[in-house]
């Protein structure tokens, strides 16, 4: 595997992370997103890795580079972001930025000197990236299944995006929320057993949602119910 990108302002990454996480219904599923999660997204390349990261490039920072510049010492990091994209930014106020001005960390010179590329995380608008559907979708997978006492650590992210597309055609292939039968009145629990390890457990029963699918909190194979279950 390739070494993770060198990323200038990670706070901003954990910070969207940290937004994901916080809606997760079980702890081990928040630090997931801000350990498997992530780690992913440093591993980016291609066109995912160009949509969620801008090259640093101090050239393109240079004061004065074309009429009306701001001085990049006052700018957030999302605007150096912009910059290093290419795009030229007029600010006629600069000091009026709210936003904290992005410093850069004591090891990024050296890197630079040592012909390593530093990258910027762009947070702006994130949700509306293919990667952070992906993610979201991932939530909403964790959330629908009884994973309270499922191993996080050693689910992949590859293999939850799989699981959670599946999950997701599943629920919107079949839920018709005018004909759902209500077998069990809700908040009860209900038990499934899963066909791939013979694990059984029970969950609780939402015939919303966890009466179409669910998922083994041992071996996190997909169960489709059929609205069968005990």
């Amino acid at each position: 595997m390739a070494e993770p990108l060198l990323v200038l302002n990670p706070e901003d990454l954990d910070r969207e992370l940290k937004k994901i996480a916080a809606y997760a219904n079980h702890p081990e599923a928040g630090k997931w997103f801000m350990t498997v999660a992530k780690e992913h997204i440093l591993n980016l390349d291609g066109a995912d890795r160009d949509e969620n990261f801008v090259r640093y490039d101090p050239e393109l920072l240079r004061p004065g580079r074309y009429d009306g510049m701001p001085d990049p010492s006052t700018l957030p990091a999302s605007m150096i972001a912009d910059l290093c994209r290419g795009v030229e930014i007029t600010v006629s106020d600069p000091a009026a930025i709210q936003s904290t001005p992005f410093v850069m960390p004591p090891w990024a010179e050296e890197a630079l000197r040592e012909g390593k590329t530093p990258w910027l995380f762009d947070s702006v608008q994130v949700r509306r990236r293919k990667v952070w559907e992906g993610i979201e979708r991932i939530l909403d997978w964790f959330n629908s299944a009884v994973m309270a006492d499922a191993n996080y650590a050693q689910l992949s992210f590859q293999r939850a995006d799989r699981t959670a597309n599946r999950w997701r055609e599943e629920v919107d292939k079949r839920y018709d929320p005018n004909n759902v039968p209500a077998k069990k009145p809700e908040g009860t629990m209900a038990s499934a057993k899963c066909p791939k390890c013979g694990h059984e457990f029970q969950y609780p029963y939402n015939r919303y949602r966890a009466c179409i699918a669910i998922s083994c909190p041992k071996c996190f194979e997909l169960i489709l119910l059929n609205f069968e279950a005990s």
